[in-house]
């Protein structure tokens, strides 16, 4: 209601279609751009059906339009927005350099700006460039500090210093003037007493303002809480005070999406499927989730209906010890239980520091709170993904035999020209084979315009054999072979 469009010219204020995308208004987008087409002359129309094809998964017809804009001599702030949608069509194609090198086109006084700076760095990342990925993403904040997906990065992994390194030249607990304060939050915390936590951290910063702990923990609180405003304040100040940390980084960019997300057009209705849900029975849940008290209603809710398609294996993961834990957004991975040894530890394969990363799959699970939340409004289901691979790995031989045989027929269609894998990350192993069909099978599209790779809908049209599978070992046929290997 905010923009007035000239429907007869077919003019838009500027970023118009950027506020579409970021409500997630997606028929609107299609009903501006409905009469595009490649013989079009409007560079702005063509870019946006562009962006409107690339979220919907239709690359190929997305590339093309993006070409034609760029090729009509658009704006500079079009010229650029198409370049950026051109980058990551390379980057799908595993084209990082390409992507690298169109994107450093736009280093110009007229297209220069926090966006490219950040997709430089996405395009690096890939690249294994980490180090200088880094300096775009810090770069691309200095432009725009508040930048989701930098910050979102620069809390993912992406850091120079681990936590040790970094608390040696910073007091993160303010000369531990009240150390009792702050434990006594987290046992709040534990307990679910978000209100009480919120209160004793209040009282905390009225004596030291720029404790950075204490400031990520009341952020920490204020997102349970659902104020996601107040949340990214209070991570914004602890960047303030400490511009390296991570946690407070991976806290600002969750709170600003989750703020974003409450002006999704899907909203009211996803919330709506949600509620009309029964809350799921899963004996010995309590147990499995090892932190089960310190959720809200609605997270039990969604981790209960998250963990229902496995639950008649529960009693073997329960019995071997196996737990899976919620993380809160100020949790070091490294404090989070069984998690210890892992502090200050990179991932071989991307260098990322183990300490600021969402969660983990193994014996021990541990999955973002932040990642509960966002897949009630249909995303991705990292609960019920990491929880297949806890369940694949009480499998029995004959059984892990099944599932790889199934895998490398797969891998023969998709070699042969059939597309069978939903993404890229779902070749990478026999694990994540099982792990994407699971979550697909529960994952049913929200409408025509979700944008969502891995859902039911792509899995029956892509692999009926892992359909087949997946179906097969739901109500858990070898339930007692599992016990011994669990």
């Amino acid at each position: 209601s905010h923009f007035a469009i000239n429907w007869e010219s077919r003019t838009v204020p500027p970023h118009y279609f950027d506020w579409l995308f970021i409500t997630e208004n997606l028929p609107e987008i299609h009903d501006l751009t409905e009469t595009v087409t490649a013989e079009s002359s409007d560079a702005l129309f063509l870019l946006q059906k562009g962006r409107l094809q690339f979220s919907l998964l239709n690359r190929e017809d997305s590339e093309a339009l993006f070409d034609k804009a760029l090729a009509l001599s658009p704006t500079p702030l079009v010229h650029r927005e198409t370049v950026i949608g051109l980058s990551k069509v390379y980057s799908k194609n595993r084209d990082y350099q390409r992507a690298l090198d169109s994107l450093c086109t736009l280093i110009d006084t007229s297209t220069l700006n926090a966006d490219v700076l950040f997709e430089m760095g996405l395009a690096l990342v890939y690249l294994g460039r980490t180090s200088e990925a880094i300096d775009m993403f810090e770069e691309a904040i200095r432009w725009d500090p508040w930048h989701r997906m930098a910050h979102y990065f620069l809390g993912n992994g992406y850091a120079r210093e681990n936590y040790t390194q970094l608390w040696d030249r910073v007091d993160v607990d303010c000369g531990g003037s009240d150390v009792h304060a702050l434990m006594n939050v987290e046992l709040m915390i534990d307990s679910g007493d978000m209100q009480g936590a919120k209160e004793l951290l209040s009282s905390f910063l009225e004596q030291h303002s720029e404790c950075p702990r204490a400031l990520v923990m009341l952020g920490s609180v204020e997102w349970n809480l659902g104020d996601y405003w107040q949340a990214a304040t209070e991570f914004r100040k602890a960047l303030d005070v400490v511009p390296e940390y991570g946690r407070a980084h991976n806290g600002l960019a969750r709170s600003l999406l989750s703020f974003q997300m409450t002006y999704s057009i899907n909203r009211e209705s996803d919330q709506a499927i949600f509620d009309a849900k029964p809350m799921p029975n899963i004996m010995g849940i309590e147990k499995f989730i090892s932190n089960w008290a310190s959720l809200t209603p609605r997270h039990k809710k969604q981790v209960a209906l998250s963990v229902e398609p496995w639950k008649a294996y529960l009693p073997v993961l329960i019995e071997c010890g196996s737990h899976h834990y919620i993380k809160p957004l100020h949790q070091m991975l490294s404090e989070c239980p069984n998690m210890e040894v892992i502090a200050d530890q990179r991932i071989s394969y991307d260098s990322r520091l183990w300490d600021d990363v969402r969660g983990c799959g193994g014996y021990t699970t541990v999955t973002g709170i932040e990642d509960v939340e966002r897949s009630i409004y249909f995303s991705y289901n990292t609960v019920l993904h990491e929880l297949t691979h806890q369940v694949h790995y009480t499998f029995p031989t004959a059984d892990t035999k099944h599932i790889e045989d199934v895998f490398y027929a797969a891998d023969a269609r998709e070699e042969s020209g059939i597309k069978t894998y939903m993404n890229r990350y779902q070749a990478s192993s026999v694990y994540e084979y099982l792990a994407e069909g699971a979550n697909a099978m529960f994952s049913p599209r929200r409408n025509e315009y979700d944008t969502r790779e891995i859902v039911r809908e792509r899995l029956y049209e892509m692999d009926l054999e892992l359909v087949k599978l997946v179906e097969y070992y739901l109500p858990a046929p070898n339930l007692e072979a599992c016990y011994p290997v669990g």
